[in-house]
């Protein structure tokens, strides 16, 4: 990827996820010799790669799939907000 741009982590090396009895998850995350860490990242002008976001952390609500990150954005754009922390919850009425 171009440095700055968000994509897919993936490592190789003496590293790597192992699914016992799991095939299909086995080829999920390890592709040619590389372990997809399920993790978005970038890296920046010095070659030093950043955490964007998990690539699986969606919320899903009403038929629609919400990333935490983007509510998290929306929410500390307020001024009375200092941080935040979204996670997904069921509703007991839906």
């Amino acid at each position: 990827m171009p440095a700055n741009e968000v994509g897919c982590l993936a490592d190789k090396g003496p590293v790597g996820v192992r699914y016992w009895r799991r095939n299909d998850e086995q080829a999920r995350y390890v592709k040619d010799g590389f372990n997809y860490t399920g993790d978005l990242a970038y890296r920046d002008e010095d070659g030093f790669f950043w955490l964007a976001e998990r690539g699986d952390n969606i919320i899903k609500t009403s038929g629609y799939r919400v990333s935490p990150k983007e509510v998290e954005g929306m929410l500390s754009r307020h001024p009375a907000v200092l941080e935040t922390a979204v996670i997904g919850k069921p509703d007991t009425e839906r």
